[in-house]
């Protein structure tokens, strides 16, 4: 294992610690060498301005039933300037889409190859009918930071770390190459970075493979996540977060991509590709007793893509909800690619928070399932002591497309309402707006529905 520690003061030369410094030339291109620990991919060749990418064959965890594995090619590339892209098939084919779909990005296709352009970092997923997707992660090229209190270099190549505790006021490096195999608690520090182009490896042993707890002030930025059984991360009592230009591939029951708990405040979450089998956003409380009741406000999504598997949800809030409010919340430019059950969005409230203030803009659905579903009620995840009926109200859903139909609301009694809920530019079915409540349907318990 090679790792070293890098002591105040110290100027690391060529390693990328951060956005602070001077923007690279236009049109440079870095490939990234991804899993160092998966094949090459035999169906999908990646080429960026003619330069080669590394594009890997990876042997996700999935479900029991499919043999534990799901397949998911992938290709991770820094850049900036405007560049163009080459994916060569390596079989024939007909149908083929490149998601988001809301990009509407010009693809020419010449036999088997096809070949776009970008000119900003984005997370795009290839699709070819009956055949394992290709992941295209193009993140901005960061330039290095002279100086930090404290740095934790992972070169490239394999560490094994077990369970690693991080420190406070401390960097994290996992450089282009390297495969870092553990988990990561983040319990009771404040200060922390965790960044670079390498993967985090956490499929031996279930559990989260991130895992914060009574922290503040942390940065997980630009690495890929593989874990097994477990929620990929786990936040609870944590505050002044920013998560952006993680890849995250982990398809077995319960990888949640990113839960957020009680407690969480001052959350961004960006740019980031979702592999999940169940929800992309998993954003619940579920434990009152170990956790305490602080309320999770001032979290953003933006500019994620989510490809879901079975079971779960696109977007979640809920179904527990232990702790006394989720607001101020926000969910911007979210593609949904493939969902294999579920719902885009869905509030299943089985608990007592007040859930309100919540903004659901530019959510695009490219699948069938159902777009929303919003309830208070009973489920098997309610408090084992007892059920105490919570709220949902002033939620706003602004341009929002789904293929997929169904809009259902539900409140539990005349106390506990559904109430104060807009839908403005929002499309279900793929070509039905939304402009009465003759489209949605609701209970005697849902007030103040609005349609602009």
């Amino acid at each position: 294992m090679k790792l070293l520690p890098l002591l105040a003061g110290f100027l690391l030369v060529g390693v990328d610690f951060g956005a602070s410094a001077a923007a690279p030339e236009p049109s440079v291109v870095v490939p990234y060498p991804g899993d160092i620990m998966a094949v090459e991919s035999l169906l999908y060749q990646v080429r960026v301005n003619g330069t080669a990418i590394p594009t890997r064959e990876e042997k996700c965890s999935g479900r029991e039933k499919d043999g534990g594995i799901q397949i998911m090619h992938s290709a991770l590339f820094g850049f900036s300037g405007k560049v163009t892209i080459e994916v060569e098939c390596g079989q024939d084919f007909t149908e083929y889409r490149l998601s988001p779909t809301r990009l509407d990005l010009k693809v020419d296709r010449n036999g088997n190859r096809l070949t776009f352009e970008l000119d900003q970092p984005r997370n795009l997923v290839l699709t070819i009918p009956e055949w394992n997707p290709l992941v295209i992660c193009a993140t901005p090229i960061v330039e290095p930071v002279a100086k930090a209190e404290k740095v934790v270099v992972y070169a490239e190549g394999v560490h094994e770390v077990g369970e690693l505790s991080l420190e406070s006021d401390t960097i994290y490096y996992l450089a282009p190459g390297a495969v870092v195999k553990g988990k990561i608690q983040i319990n009771g520090v404040q200060n922390v970075r965790v960044m670079g182009r390498g993967i985090l490896d956490a499929r031996d042993g279930n559990g989260s493979a991130i895992k914060t707890r009574d922290s503040s002030d942390i940065v997980l930025e630009g690495f890929g996540i593989r874990n097994k059984l477990g929620w990929q991360t786990d936040f609870r009592n944590t505050r002044n977060v920013q998560i952006r230009y993680l890849n995250l591939m982990s398809f077995d029951r319960n990888t949640d991509g990113f839960d957020l708990g009680p407690g969480c405040e001052n959350f961004q979450i960006r740019d980031s590709f979702i592999g999940c089998a169940d929800d992309g956003f998993g954003w619940h409380a579920t434990d009152a007793k170990n956790d305490g009741e602080k309320p999770t406000t001032n979290c953003h999504a933006s500019d994620c893509v989510i490809w879901k598997g079975y079971p779960g949800n696109g977007i979640r809030i809920g179904s527990s909800l232990e702790t006394s409010c989720f607001s101020d919340l926000s969910f911007t430019n979210i593609d949904m690619v493939h969902l294999t059950a579920g719902y885009a969005i869905i509030c299943d409230h089985s608990d007592w928070a007040e859930v309100r203030n919540i903004r659901f803009e530019n959510i695009r659905n490219e699948t069938t399932r159902p777009f929303l579903y919003m309830e208070l009620a009973p489920t098997r995840y309610t408090n084992l002591e007892g059920y105490r009926p919570g709220k949902i109200r002033n939620i706003e859903f602004v341009n929002c497309w789904s293929l997929g139909g169904g809009v259902t609301l539900k409140g539990f009694d005349a106390e506990h309402l559904v109430e104060n809920i807009l839908f403005k530019d929002t499309i279900v079915d793929g070509d039905k707006k939304l402009t009465s409540e003759q489209d949605i349907t609701a209970n005697e318990f849902v007030t103040g529905v609005r349609f602009e």
